[in-house]
């Protein structure tokens, strides 16, 4: 789905801002280069320009006169599926979409502070922020404030039963047209947990019924219990595989008979007028099978037993469905006796399932070795490999750190207090993570395999295998995290190495390089020779890039521009001065594409 950025500091647009003009300006330098080569460049345009739209609907206040006009130059970049056959005509006819974007970053103000002003780009309706995000005025901005504000009244009314749905009413909430998705009527962006809703789709579904359906994929995501849960899930089994069950498939059509639903691109409903038994024809032309037949009313009678098509598609899916249709007042039969049901049983628990419980916790217990300090402490003594001896953090009675360079260290996390006491039973564990010892951040805590590592018998070795795979993570990327410990402002990393790389003449043209600033771009990091080939790039000449195979790869292009001149060819003398300039003065070898190309071109003029 569609992101939106509400927030970004002056340095990061920047940072986006000035990534989007070079890979524009790449783009325009190979506008003469084969398709191959274009399509790489324009790829790479087409994701900067994505990044800086979607920054700018959130973060900007876009004039309404232009509001349609940006919203053009925005779907460009992020609805673009596939690269389009011919590039140089694209980049013509869209040029004034890119210069919108150009001066939409340059000129459009920030968004001010939300406030209950409607008539802002921003404002608030209850715990909502909501974004205007294409400048909605009059009819068209009233059906979703009053779809918000309805959904705010249903949390409160219809689903005031469901425990705990009324926590899901905060957040903002962005009013957007079709931006990728053509058929997606709302969104839930888990990551950033906001809400999305479409102001220009006709679907079968209202607003009110959207924005309930996308703040019940927040409250099962954020808020349901485990038990709700459960209780869905087996409501959402029976209706997947027992109730179909109760529903008989119709018999197959007979010659004459019609088939009983419509097919794609014909009027009415065909009939059968033929059939060998297992094969039936229909008029018109084509055909299908009784299996086909079985496996087409097996899915129908499937999906007929769910509230709506869309609810079948899965479990939370299924719940939020139906929450939208309670809200709406549309949940009818026995979906809302079972959604009653639900509700009404939530948290209940017997006395058989107490019980059990407090013998699950007891065998638990009996597995939990009591670890002291001086067990703990003893047992570290013992572990190969360190480029130190452990030592405790500062401040810290139970974290250890124990040194694997001078950079990097593994953290262990225990539950050891500072008295050497013993702690309870469910409260013991240990936690590993690779940090850097000069700023304390933690680099890698995947590496563990595991949540923790619990105080329960065998403990030495389980431990132990969880810093070898701690270790083994480090050893495996060794240069990427000493760098990446090294760094103690990734904000300033990131600006100043992208400046350095885009100090390096052409640097679009060198592989490494570009790999490299997307890399960097996208906040990644690189290792210490990366960053001193940047160095060299940066400080050679063109004489000293260039070595003998390059000299006389510049002739051979020099006499193809001479014999194209007097062809008349532009095309290969345009091809001739951008290979020459930026590929072989700065060193760098041709692409496939461009190498195949000079070949083809040699062959023809006997060059």
């Amino acid at each position: 789905m569609t992101r939106i950025s509400k927030t970004v500091s002056d340095s990061d647009f920047l940072i986006l801002f000035n990534n989007y003009m070079a890979q524009w300006k790449a783009l325009r330098d190979v506008k003469s280069f084969s398709p191959w080569t274009q399509s790489t460049f324009w790829v790479n345009f087409i994701h900067a320009g994505e990044k800086l739209a979607t920054v700018i609907l959130g973060s900007r206040e876009i004039p309404y006169s232009r509001a349609d006009e940006f919203a053009e130059a925005a779907k460009l970049f992020i609805s673009a599926a596939r690269t389009p056959p011919d590039i140089g005509k694209w980049y013509d006819r869209h040029l004034k979409k890119f210069q919108l974007l150009e001066y939409a970053a340059k000129n459009w103000k920030a968004k001010p502070e939300a406030t209950g002003d409607t008539s802002q780009s921003s404002f608030k309706i209850g715990p909502f922020i909501v974004h205007n995000t294409f400048g909605l005025l009059g009819e068209d901005l009233k059906g979703p404030i009053r779809a918000v504000k309805e959904a705010i009244q249903s949390v409160s009314l219809e689903l005031s039963l469901v425990p705990g749905f009324e926590k899901v009413l905060y957040g903002n909430l962005f009013l957007v047209g079709q931006l990728k998705q053509p058929k997606t009527l709302a969104w839930y962006d888990i990551v950033e947990d906001e809400l999305y809703i479409r102001t220009d789709a006709h679907g079968g579904h209202s607003n009110l019924h959207s924005i309930i359906h996308e703040l019940s994929h927040r409250y099962w995501r954020k808020f349901a219990s485990p038990m709700m849960k459960r209780k869905f899930e087996e409501r959402n089994s029976y209706c997947q595989f027992e109730a179909p069950r109760k529903l008989a498939i119709p018999p197959t059509p007979k010659v004459g008979d019609p088939i009983g639903f419509p097919v794609r691109g014909r009027k009415g409903i065909p009939k059968v007028v033929s059939t060998d038994g297992y094969r039936l024809t229909i008029e018109g032309g084509g055909s299908f099978t009784i299996t086909d037949w079985v496996k087409y009313h097996q899915q129908m009678r499937t999906q007929s037993c769910f509230p709506t098509l869309y609810a079948s598609k899965n479990v939370e899916e299924h719940f939020c469905d139906i929450m939208g249709l309670k809200a709406t007042g549309l949940l009818k039969g026995d979906h809302l006796e079972a959604f009653e049901q639900i509700i009404e049983g939530k948290g209940m628990k017997t006395q058989e399932q107490a019980v059990a419980r407090v013998a699950a916790r007891y065998r638990t217990s009996m597995a939990f070795v009591p670890i002291t300090r001086d067990m703990l402490e003893t047992w570290l003594n013992t572990i190969p490999h360190l480029s130190e001896k452990w030592h405790l953090q500062p401040g810290r009675a139970g974290v250890y750190l124990l040194p694997l360079s001078r950079t990097v260290a593994i953290k262990l996390g225990s539950t050891v207090s500072g008295k050497n006491e013993v702690i309870g039973v469910g409260q013991g564990s240990m936690q590993l993570a690779l940090v850097s010892r000069i700023t304390g951040q933690v680099i890698n805590k995947k590496a563990q395999g595991q949540n923790y590592f619990a105080r329960t018998t065998n403990w030495e070795k389980t431990w132990r295998d969880g810093i070898e795979r701690m270790r083994d993570a480090y050893m495996k990327a060794q240069g990427f995290y000493d760098a990446l410990a090294g760094i103690t402002d990734r904000r300033k990393y990131k600006v100043d190495l992208l400046e350095k790389i885009q100090s390096v003449p052409y640097w679009e043209h060198d592989s490494r390089l570009s790999d490299w600033y997307r890399r960097v771009f996208s906040d990644g990091i690189l290792t210490e020779a990366q960053v001193a080939y940047i160095e060299d790039r940066k400080n050679e000449t063109p004489k000293s890039r260039m070595n003998k195979q390059d000299e006389e790869t510049l002739g051979i292009l020099k006499e193809l521009w001479k014999k194209a001149k007097a062809a008349g060819d532009d095309y290969l003398m345009g091809f001739c001065k951008d290979v020459a300039d930026k590929r072989v003065k700065q060193g760098l070898p041709l692409s496939s594409g461009q190498q195949g190309y000079f070949d083809k071109m040699r062959q023809k003029y006997r060059v």
